[in-house]
């Protein structure tokens, strides 16, 4: 998916049962080569960063590079923004609530930890 806000990211992977993956999840597949990213997709992860006293996300990518040295706040979306999610977190429905406000999906990669494989 892409054009998504960090919230918006974590609450499509919970309605799914699953998680964003952290930086560390994602760099260690990406480098074994278990993971084929697709186009210029920065992929937003579940670790914190501060810069500057202000909470910030980092992001992984693009495409064939496993660096996650990208950091963007958890309210600003756009389209070289995605994620994609990862298993083991408990499922609940918050999707439909936290689609408001103009936010809209366009692709989905659903994967499995360890591992990060696709499902």
């Amino acid at each position: 998916m892409v054009l998504v806000k960090w919230h918006v990211a974590v609450a499509y992977c919970r309605w799914f049962g699953r998680r964003l993956p952290t930086v560390d999840e994602l760099q260690s597949t990406c480098e074994a080569g278990r993971l084929k990213k697709r186009g210029d997709i920065w992929e937003w992860t579940a670790t914190d960063v501060e810069t500057g006293g202000q909470p910030f996300k980092a992001l992984c990518g693009p495409a064939n590079s496993c660096a996650c040295s990208h950091r963007y706040h958890p309210d600003w979306k756009n389209e070289v923004k995605g994620f994609l999610c990862v298993g083991d977190a408990p499922a609940f429905n918050v999707f439909s609530a936290a689609m408001g406000g103009g936010d809209f999906l366009v692709a989905l990669r659903v994967v499995r930890a360890p591992g990060l494989r696709r499902l």
